[in-house]
This record gives C-alpha cells, structure tokens and sequence, in this order.
C-alpha cells in the first residue's frame, strides 16, 4: 500500500492533504465547551496543556477566579487533580507576569490586573504540602516571588494601588507558602 505518494504510484497534487489545524482556537472551543458544561477545572486543565497564553486569558476572562477554586466539577475534581490545576495556573500566571510584551486580556483589563486577582485567589487556595504537587512548588513560588517583586516595582503601576495592593498580597501568601 501506498501513504501519501511514497513507495510507488504518484498521488495527485494535493490528494490527501489536509488544510492546517488551528490548534488554538479547537483549544479555546473545547475550553469555551467545557466551561459552558460545568467543568471548569477541566477547562483549565485543557486551556493549561494548550501552552497558549490566548487560551489560558479566554479562559481566565470567562470564569472568576473564586468560581475556579470552587468547581466540583460535577464530582470529578478530587484535592489532587485541583492542586495541579492551581499550581500550573500560577505559574504560567507567573510567567505573563514578567512577560516582555504582555497579550492584552480578553475583559479588557490592563496588565497585571487580571494575574493580580487570579495569583492572589489560587495562592489563597493551594496546599502546598500535597504530595502530588510538593515537589514543584519551591521552584514555581521563587519564580513567582521574584516576578511579583519585579511587577510590583514596574513604573506601569503608579498610580494603580488596588492592583499593587492585590499583587502584594499574592507577594505576601507566596511568601509564606515559601516557609512552610
């Protein structure tokens, strides 16, 4: 048999070709499903394996972060698979935080303050100490400290005391995760 041409017979020109995948927006689609369902901690879950800071702000933008925290979804989200959710929220969180030329975010808020109130309710609700997740949480809190340190002196926040008073307090959990 023949696959795409090789190892005999020719194929005509564009015979089997299929048009490019748009990876992220099947990604966003699933994830705007998935949250439309109930199941936001799998929607995170989805929006976080895309590797797509586009997907993971549509997702932030449509849920708040409280509602996240909070998810059950439909009796599927056990302590563990929560933790990882968290953990790998805050520090892609983290990573946007230092970000060279940050995306704008899908609500319209400037940066940092859609990281500012998802950093600070994640931070609020991870357990640092579950096994499934202790071993990666020294290195994502020191890269998280120092981007909030590094934010929180940004020249863009004067001027913006609720959001530098939110990412303080993010400063301030993660810190004390830190000694935990």
């Amino acid at each position: 048999a023949s696959f795409g041409g090789v190892g005999g017979g020719a194929a005509s020109a564009g015979a089997g070709v299929q048009p490019a995948r748009d990876l992220v927006a099947e990604a966003g689609a699933e994830v705007d499903n998935l949250i439309a369902q109930g199941y936001l901690e799998k929607a995170f879950a989805t929006a976080l394996s895309a590797n797509s800071i586009v997907v993971l702000n549509r997702a932030c933008s449509a849920v708040e972060p409280a509602a996240l925290v909070a998810a059950r979804d439909h009796g599927a989200s056990t302590l563990q698979s929560k933790q990882i959710v968290l953990i790998s929220l805050i520090q892609q969180l983290a990573d946007q935080l230092t970000a060279p030329d940050p995306l704008p975010h899908p609500s319209g808020n400037r940066w940092p303050e859609p990281q500012a109130e998802w950093l600070a309710e994640c931070l609020l609700a991870l357990q640092p100490a579950e096994p499934v997740i202790a071993h990666t949480v020294p290195a994502v809190l020191a890269t998280l400290v120092a981007n909030l340190e590094r934010t929180i002196a940004a020249p863009q926040l004067i001027g913006r005391d609720d959001v530098r008073r939110q990412l303080q307090m993010a400063l301030h959990v993660a810190r004390s995760h830190q000694r935990m």
